[in-house]
């Protein structure tokens, strides 16, 4: 009898903590699963999020979301994430920056390139709403990113005032990191033969 019921205990302890996992998501794709496991599906939770205010999560694209076939910007899971009353994200959001690195890399060969623009999936959806953050035309910063994914020699105040832009602190080590990359640029490009990856890194500008 003894054993039955703790044997019970140990499986309302594990429904309790299925119950609340979606307080605390562990990665992407387990924030949108464990929210439709909430709400009774991916159909209530797209009409739940729609109904919030949230536009553009149709029950497809949380399903690829889901299954870990899209990694959308971050801002985009932390509205879903604040809409979702999601309590913990910071694994959840560790594992988007490693999910969306590898998603950027595959498309553009800079590091540097690939580096400014997980800083700017943060904060913006594209590079459209980005722009008004920088106080000038989307068109020049779709060209000074055209320039850094060629590792072409640019002043480094063209970097700077994007990752600014971002809110990055001052003081966080991704400034290192994004000077560091930025001074090496020229010696990347002179080891790396010519390729066709860069006219179409330009082309997928978005």
């Amino acid at each position: 009898g003894q054993h039955r019921v703790e044997a019970l205990l140990q499986q309302r302890t594990q429904r309790d903590a299925e119950r609340a996992a979606w307080q605390s998501p562990p990665t992407v794709p387990a924030l949108i699963t464990l929210l439709a496991r909430r709400e009774g599906g991916l159909i209530p939770l797209s009409r739940y999020l729609k109904k919030a205010g949230l536009k553009g999560l149709w029950t497809a694209r949380l399903r690829a979301i889901g299954h870990g076939e899209e990694v959308p910007p971050w801002c985009v899971l932390d509205e879903i994430a604040r809409v979702g009353e999601v309590a913990e994200l910071a694994d959840a959001h560790h594992d988007w920056r490693k999910r969306y690195r590898e998603q950027l890399a595959s498309r553009y060969p800079s590091p540097l390139g690939v580096e400014l623009r997980l800083l700017i999936g943060e904060v913006a959806e594209s590079l459209r709403d980005f722009s008004p953050r920088l106080g000038f035309n989307y068109s020049v910063l779709v060209r000074d990113l055209q320039k850094i994914d060629r590792d072409d020699c640019v002043k480094w105040f063209h970097v700077e005032r994007i990752a600014r832009a971002t809110g990055l602190p001052p003081d966080d080590e991704r400034w290192r990191e994004i000077h560091a990359l930025w001074r090496t640029a020229s010696d990347r490009k002179k080891q790396a033969p010519p390729s066709r990856r860069w006219a179409a890194s330009a082309a997928r500008q978005v």
